[in-house]
Order: structure tokens, then sequence, then C-alpha cells
């Protein structure tokens, strides 16, 4: 059950982050896999870098 839950939690932080930075939810994953927490900041750096 704990699993279940942390999957779902981690699904709501990237779908939020997704809809907030434009970025996929494949990009976000690996970003949150690698950062935890932290991948808001690496998202939003992301998100204002010039393209």
């Amino acid at each position: 059950m704990v699993i279940l839950l942390a999957k779902k939690e981690k699904n709501k932080i990237i779908n939020g982050l997704a809809a907030w930075t434009g970025l996929s939810k494949e990009r976000l994953e690996i970003l949150f896999e690698r950062y935890g927490t932290r991948a808001e900041a690496f998202a939003d750096f992301i998100k204002k870098r010039p393209r």
C-alpha cells in the first residue's frame, strides 16, 4: 500500500510539473529519478533557458 501511495504522489508531482513547465512527462520522470523532489528546480531552470 505504501508503494502505491508513493507512486501516486510521484505521478501527481510529475503531472503538475508537466502542466507548469511544458516539459514532457518522460523528461520529468528522468529528472525525478535523478534528483527526487529537487527536480522542480531543474525543471524550472530548463523552462527558463533561452531557445
